[in-house]
């Protein structure tokens, strides 16, 4: 999945994935999500968690397609689906995009510096209002 945007007002991120993708399937069936990213200069870890909203039509997905470069578009329609082992086999094209939009509304950042000489870790949550507490490391 390729992050898309950020809406800092609305705690929400967007996402671009294949539909097919397994990640789609269980998000449908438990639509709590955890995201994890770290940057190894500045030495800072950072979990997202929230919920998952999946979207494969309508206008706002349309609009995303179209931010698609003509490039990237064949991922979405690559055959067979993503995590399929190929066994040598090429990638054929189907003629429909598997395209989704992945949104995440962010309930919850734990931020984790790693770096100096005392780790700082800090949760944030969001209920009405963000509230944000340093925790144990």
């Amino acid at each position: 999945m390729v992050l898309r945007g950020v809406d800092v007002a609305a705690a929400t991120l967007t996402f671009f994935t294949d539909a097919r993708a397994a990640k789609v399937a269980a998000l449908t069936v438990d639509p709590r999500i955890a995201v994890v990213a770290y940057d190894p200069i500045a030495q800072v870890q950072v979990r997202l968690t929230g919920t998952a909203a999946i979207a494969t039509e309508g206008r706002a997905v349309a609009a995303s397609w179209r931010e698609v470069p003509p490039a990237g578009r064949r991922s979405y329609t690559a055959l067979p689906p993503p995590g399929t082992q190929l066994a040598g086999a090429r990638l054929g094209q189907g003629a429909r995009p598997a395209f989704a939009v992945l949104t995440v509304m962010v309930e919850m950042i734990d931020r984790l510096d790693l770096a100096g000489t005392e780790h700082v870790r800090i949760v944030a949550r969001r209920d009405q209002q963000w509230a944000a507490a340093r925790v144990a490391p």
